[in-house]
């Protein structure tokens, strides 16, 4: 900017004065002859109207003109300067000045005075400057002491050199018209800072409104010069309070001339076009003034108004098209409509749709193949994102071409990011952070942010709500250092409390939180944080109720989210009236929007918790809840006071109806009108609130909405009829991604159940349908201390590692969240009314109450609770987590997500069970656990009785664990009837994997001989002829069989044999083995030919193959 100081009005009349010299007028009664008035006599006038000018005050130039021009007596020298300082004065002021050059070229020839020449001079100078393209070509250099050309000269003609010369040369020894010249001069070409440095000396030595101004403009070029100033967001702290203080000086020196130095306001009007009005208190000052400002600049008024409302009344160009399309519906929708009717749009198109357009509508646009035309890549590309962002919806495969598109828009323009306006880059990247993307949303704005310390600008608390949801922990705590905390405000205490949280520092949290409530004593949310900080510090009863005395319940007058779970609390405080006058409050005010709130607070806290509460006849404007029938129909009513708010569930106390119910008692009957009304009950409002919010709630769901409701017969048969064909309802919305073995174990474990990690866990381990991909072969295989999140544990315990696991000497950690976790759920199914319903295969009901499902996890919660008072708890340090681990927060439970967390910010093993993630996180740098060979090593040494279950649950219902060859020997060798059956069943279930190792013939031998020596030591072979007891037979054969099965598929060498082949190879190498048992060998040429037999074999190739293996064995 150059600064082109307007003239404006001071407000104040010009005081000319005249010294009279010649004899006085009417002396004595006798009339004397006076002189005409000469040049030194008007000299002081006229260079106090050049002070006038100097100083921009041109009303009061123009009162001392007129002032002067009303003198009849001046004599002709004097007439010319007078003439000379009007046009002069008229070139001040910018009236039509074509006349005066003529006028002006006759007056220089007929100067003679050194003053009026000089005048003259000074003049033509500011004439010529006044032209569209002034020529200097003819203007000499003037004199010393030709002080008014001199300053005309270095304001309007002299160059940078000659500038700098001057100011070099006679370094601050100037009068003030000349410094002024000087300093107006070299902000005419480009010279800020040495302007003002000059400026502060003018102010030192002529200290006036005019020397204070001209250093104010000298200083705001001088900042707009700065390196790093280049938009009022991307300002660092240092920079700003340059900025503020400059405003506060305008403000300050706007009050002292009482507005009446309008230079100021132009100067404002920049401020507040640069910070797009954000400067409050300038902003403030300006509108105090605005009619002030209005008479003089008009369009200041104007822009001053806009900042103030937003609207900024464009009269044409896109931001008019824009503000008529935010006024103008029909306008709107066929503006949008056009835009959309063409494949590509332009930049200018594109800001319409962001501004006004239909996401819906836009996104149609978009897959349709829609795009920008605009020949920079970077702005093509740039708004492009900007609408891809701004239609996302939580979409997943949406959210990940998102995610792409950001990081492929990055890597080609991060070297030109900067060039995009940052304002547009916010809504960007708030787009970016409301579709939870957060990592791409810091890799823009970091480009962004300014070195050395900050200040709050937008750009900034974004910068830091990014860097906080993408856990990049270390760079937060880095960038929140550079923000001077005397200037934290409400956003950024919180941030901090969020982040002293993730580290598990609850003193500091809290700190944090209370901080934040100084800002902003009315956010329920930073009350509720508060408490539960508290709350994990193991605050008491007293110490919570003692936070509550200072939270005003009227920021609950409001229905939310967090307003029902802070009522909670007060609940739990035994507030039962408070509870009960603001969710009637609610309802009240709005029953649809209400109904979910105070349906799910009453199941979830009260239902829940099983409260029994003293609730009120009266509440309020709420006289009471009357159930009755009209006609026959049932009806359920909150009779109300005046309601301000008519809905079909109030009835006004006045109205007839009203007045009838409250005068009525249960049973009673009366008539109004043609219709019979009989009371069934009275309740208190509060339980009427919550049945007719239970019926709103149904009646408005489109399906998105999991709660439902429904009436039950009261026959028992019905009941339970009904039950099971609701419940095969849900059977049948089956979910397709908790079947899908190709997506984490982890992520359908959430997806299964969001707010009971535990169930969900349980549900995808061991329901056969939910596949799994196996657990990690990969990673640490002799961890000394291993991170355990719920999974883990509870794999060690149905693997029947749990023993080996206590007594190995490994070191357990947890994190908060776990041990919360496991706490939780033990509290939850000890309940005495716990109860679980579920519906088999074959539609049958299985009810699971509170004595089933102890027996039935007893066992578990005893591991689970020795886990937890073994293990250590730590908490994570501060680190940058990847990108690729904190997109997958949101889909996986609280206790993996902390767990994969510590592990990678402490540098420890975690044991997943899950191979995607333990793969996600030794990509990262991180270390997992060979969760197979960690369980080949605890399970080397247990007792095969200890690994059966394991084993059987691996076979019938998929849970993931490792199973041995050794393991299938020691089933061999066990003499329990169960163990055959599970011994079978992992041998048909891995025939195709035992068939194609390399000794899988000596494996199948080791483990069919080791089932028939354990029968034999069981007493099982009654005789030599290897008859089998009944009770052993079947499960013996069964292996037998099954062994027989995949011998006979074992292809070894590339070799070309037939089946009978193949198993003639497998009896021989059993009778080679067990050559001394006759008993077992007539046992395997009994059940061999039976087995032949009933696989369509022929027993005499059979036969022959055997004679001739033997025979070739007896050959070598």
């Amino acid at each position: 900017m150059i600064e082109r100081e307007p003239h404006t009005s001071s407000g104040c009349q010009a005081q000319v004065t005249q010294e009279h010299k010649g004899q006085g007028d009417n002396v004595a009664g006798d009339k004397i002859y006076s002189p005409g008035i000469s040049v030194d006599d008007i000299e002081g006038s006229v260079v106090q109207i050049l002070v006038f000018i100097r100083h921009r005050i041109t009303d009061s130039a123009e009162a001392a003109v007129e002032a002067l021009e009303g003198s009849s007596r001046l004599e002709g020298e004097a007439r010319k300067l007078l003439e000379l300082i009007k046009i002069l004065t008229d070139f001040a002021v910018g009236k039509d000045t074509k006349a005066s050059f003529k006028k002006l070229n006759e007056l220089r020839t007929g100067c003679k005075s050194t003053f009026a020449k000089d005048l003259a001079n000074a003049t033509l100078i500011r004439a010529i400057a006044t032209r569209d393209s002034p020529d200097f070509s003819g203007i000499r250099i003037p004199l010393e002491e030709e002080f008014l050309s001199k300053e005309a000269y270095l304001e309007y003609v002299a160059d940078i050199d000659r500038l700098s010369e001057e100011a070099e040369r006679t370094r601050f020894e100037f009068s003030e018209p000349v410094l002024c010249g000087l300093i107006r001069g070299l902000l005419r070409v480009g010279e800020p800072e040495v302007a003002e440095e000059l400026s502060d000396h003018l102010v030192d030595q002529y200290d006036s409104v005019n020397s204070k101004t001209i250093n104010i403009a000298c200083r705001i070029q001088s900042f707009f010069k700065t390196e790093g100033v280049q938009n009022f967001w991307t300002l660092n702290h240092d920079n700003y309070q340059i900025l503020l203080g400059i405003c506060n000086e305008i403000i300050d020196l706007i009050n002292f001339t009482e507005g009446k130095e309008h230079r100021l306001f132009i100067w404002s009007a920049n401020l507040l076009e640069f910070s797009a009005g954000e400067i409050s208190d300038l902003l403030d000052i300006c509108t105090d003034f605005i009619a002030t400002i209005e008479k003089t600049t008009p369009n200041i008024a104007k822009a001053i108004r806009g900042f103030n409302s937003g609207n900024f009344d464009y009269s044409d160009g896109l931001p008019f098209l824009i503000g008529k399309c935010e006024r103008d519906e029909i306008f709107r929708r066929n503006k949008v409509s056009e835009i959309l009717k063409s494949n590509y749009i332009s930049i200018d198109e594109s800001a319409i749709l962001l501004n006004v357009g239909d996401k819906e509508k836009i996104k149609e646009w978009i897959n349709s193949g829609g795009g920008v035309t605009e020949d920079s890549a970077l702005l093509k590309d740039f708004v492009e994102l900007e609408l891809h962002a701004f239609v996302l919806e939580s979409n997943p495969k949406e959210r990940l071409q998102l995610r792409e598109k950001s990081d492929r828009f990055l890597d080609d323009h991060k070297d030109s990011l900067k060039d995009i306006n940052p304002f547009r880059i916010h809504a960007l990247c708030h787009h970016l952070l409301k579709a939870n993307l957060s990592t791409p949303a810091c890799k823009i704005l970091s480009h962004f942010i300014p070195t050395g310390n900050l200040w709050l600008s937008p750009l900034v608390e974004l910068y830091l709500h990014a860097l906080l949801h993408s856990t990049q922990l270390d760079t937060l705590s880095v960038t929140l250092d550079r923000i001077p905390k005397k200037y934290w405000n409400y956003n950024v205490w919180r941030i901090e409390a969020k982040k002293q949280e993730t580290l598990n520092h609850l003193p500091d949290a809290v700190g944090a939180i209370k901080n934040a409530l100084h800002f902003k004593p009315t956010s329920i949310e930073s009350w509720f944080n508060l408490i539960y900080l508290n709350r994990r510090q193991g605050a008491d009863d007293s110490q919570i109720a003692g936070i509550l005395d200072l939270i005003s319940t009227d920021i609950l007058d409001k229905p939310s989210e967090n307003a029902a779970r802070l009522l909670s609390e007060f609940l739990a405080q035994g507030h039962v009236e408070l509870m009960e006058t603001k969710l009637i409050k609610w309802f009240l005010e709005d029953p649809e929007g209400s109904a979910r709130l105070i349906t799910d607070f009453h199941l979830s806290v009260i239902e829940m918790k099983g409260q029994n509460l003293d609730l009120r006849d009266t509440v309020d404007d709420c006289v009471l809840a009357v159930s009755y029938t009209v006609d026959g129909e049932q009806q359920l009513k909150l009779i109300v006071k005046n309601p301000e708010y008519k809905h079909s569930a109030f009835i006004d106390s006045r109205t007839p109806l009203g007045d009838a119910l409250l005068n009525s008692s249960k049973g009673s009957k009366f008539n109004i009108g043609m219709s019979e009304y009989e009371v069934n009950e009275f309740l208190p409002p509060y339980v009427g609130v919550f049945r007719i919010s239970t019926k709103i709630r149904s009646s408005i769901n489109d399906g998105t909405d999991s709660f439902q409701s429904f009436t039950m017969p009261a026959d028992p048969e019905e009941f339970i009829s009904s039950i099971k064909k609701k419940m095969q309802f849900l059977k049948k919305d089956a979910d397709p991604i908790l079947e899908n073995s190709d997506i984490p174990i982890y992520m359908r474990g959430k997806r299964f159940d969001l707010s009971n990690p535990i169930k969900g866990m349980i549900a995808i381990l061991f329901d056969r349908k939910y596949k799994n991909s196996g657990i990690p072969s990969f990673g640490s295989e002799n961890p000394t201390e291993i991170i355990l999140d719920i999974w883990s544990i509870t794999y060690i315990f149905y693997s029947g590692l749990s023993e080996t696991f206590r007594s190995s000497g490994i070191s357990t950690i947890i994190t908060r969240e776990t041990k919360a976790i496991i706490e939780n759920w033990i509290d939850d199914v000890n309940r005495d009314d716990y109860l679980t319903i579920d519906l088999t295969d074959d539609g049958e009901l299985i009810r699971s109450g509170s004595t089933e499902i102890y027996n039935g996890t007893v066992d578990l919660q005893e591991w689970m609770k020795f886990i937890i008072e073994s293990s250590e708890i730590q908490s994570p340090n501060s680190v940058d987590l990847p990108e690729e681990i904190n997109e997958c927060r949101d889909l996986i439970d609280e206790s993996v997500e902390s767990s994969i967390i510590l592990a990678f910010s402490n540098d420890l093993d975690w044991m997943s069970i899950d191979p995607f993630f333990a793969r996600l996180l030794g990509g990262k740098g991180g270390r997992s656990v060979n969760v197979s060979r960690f369980s080949v090593q605890l399970g080397a040494n247990r007792e095969i009785e200890a690994m059966a279950t394991a084993i059987q649950l691996h076979l019938f219902h998929d849970f993931p664990c490792s199973i041995t060859i050794e393991h299938l020997i020691q089933l061999a060798f066990s003499q329990e009837v169960a163990h055959d059956e599970i011994l079978k069943d992992a041998l048909i279930r891995y025939q195709d994997e035992l068939s194609c190792i390399p000794n899988a013939l000596s494996i199948i031998k080791k483990i069919c001989i080791a089932n028939l020596i354990g029968a034999m030591r069981a007493g099982e072979v009654i005789d030599s002829e290897g008859r089998l007891k009944l009770r052993h037979g079947s499960g013996t054969l069964s292996v037998f069989y099954t062994c027989c099965l995949i011998a006979s598929t074992i292809q070894l060498n590339d070799e070309k044999l037939s089946r009978e082949e193949r198993l003639a190879r497998f009896f021989l190498e059993l009778f080679d083995t067990i050559h001394e048992m006759p008993s077992l060998i007539n046992l395997v040429r009994r059940a061999g030919s039976v087995y032949a037999k009933g696989h369509f074999l022929s027993i005499t190739e059979i036969n022959s193959c055997l004679g001739d293996l033997q025979s070739g064995a007896k050959g070598e």
